[in-house]
């Protein structure tokens, strides 16, 4: 049983809004049960969405997973009722498919209030002429995945009602934000809350992050340590209290950590501070004093300089000292 949380309390909506969630053939389940999710469990709060699956001609449509989903036919839907539109493409055999709601949507996208792409589903966006190919968000492995910098593309862009997405995890952040933007962030939290979600991401976060990419590298020798870093950010995280939690000599622990992740023990420690901080001050409702105490920079001062090298840097959606 779900438990509604203390931020919001339960309501019905008298106008429910309509959300049609448009999927193909070989569509990434993520995709669709993670905005699903999220839109149900704001129901449990208020009754503000009424939600639909779509898709082509309808019918049973089966996800890369091999479940399969029943969808009403696109055509059959009435556009001037839908609010919002989300579209879930599907790998190299929904093409067709794709094709033909590309064309339903240059038709009736002008009657829909909000429209978003989804993983494979930016692919439909931009065939239709809604987004940009240049500016739509898009999964880094669809880049050069030799490339780290694809890694941190962000998660989502959006050019007024149009939103596109990478999709998979992020898709549960995007909806967040939809959620956010209908019923006000305190809703959107009390879903991510319920949904135990580690962090609401901003749309200009990247879709893999520092400390992420750091366990990707180190693997198993310093994955519990890295963890134990990321939520122990406040504390003094010298070499030699890292060391001592890894059993080793600290000149030891440097030189193998430095192998493993291509990264110094301080050079590792200060990435999962700004990552930490700038989630902290994207988030909003948090002093600049709160932050820099929680992720462990000592002073105001010391935060906002680390803010500034970073965004000299080049670094992409790092807030400013004043937390924008």
């Amino acid at each position: 049983m779900m438990v509604a949380s203390p931020h919001i309390a339960s309501e019905k909506e008298a106008n429910p809004h309509r959300v049609v969630v448009v999927v193909e053939d070989q569509f990434e389940l993520i995709d669709l049960a993670g905005p699903l999710q999220v839109l149900a469990t704001a129901n449990d709060f208020k009754q503000y969405y009424e939600v639909s699956t779509a898709s082509a001609q309808g019918g049973p449509v089966t996800a890369a997973c091999g479940l399969t989903v029943e969808a009403e036919p696109l055509a059959a839907l009435s556009s001037a009722e839908i609010d919002t539109l989300l579209l879930i493409g599907g790998r190299s055999g929904g093409r067709d498919q794709g094709r033909f709601v590309a064309g339903w949507l240059e038709a009736q996208a002008r009657r829909i209030r909000r429209i978003c792409g989804l993983g494979f589903g930016v692919e439909v966006l931009t065939a239709s002429g809604l987004a940009s190919p240049d500016q739509a968000a898009r999964h880094w492995r669809s880049g050069d995945a030799s490339d780290p910098a694809t890694r941190r593309w962000p998660i989502a862009h959006r050019d007024g009602r149009i939103w596109t997405s990478c999709g998979a995890s992020a898709a549960i952040d995007v909806t967040l934000s939809l959620v956010a933007e209908d019923l006000g962030e305190p809703a959107a939290l009390g879903v991510a809350e319920a949904l135990v979600v580690p962090l609401w991401r901003h749309p200009d976060d990247p879709q893999v992050g520092d400390t992420l990419a750091m366990q990707v590298r180190a693997g198993v020798p310093f994955a519990a340590l890295l963890r134990r870093m990321r939520n122990n950010l406040a504390p003094d995280l010298r070499v030699e209290q890292l060391a001592e939690w890894c059993n080793m000599t600290p000149r030891t622990f440097a030189r193998r950590f430095t192998e493993s992740t291509g990264m110094t023990p301080a050079a590792a420690v200060a990435a999962m501070r700004l990552e930490a901080a700038t989630a902290l001050l994207k988030a909003g409702h948090v002093s600049l004093k709160q932050v820099a105490a929680r992720c462990g920079f000592g002073s105001e001062l010391n935060l906002r300089r680390a803010l500034e090298r970073a965004r000299r840097s080049g670094r992409l959606g790092v807030p400013t000292g004043n937390g924008t």
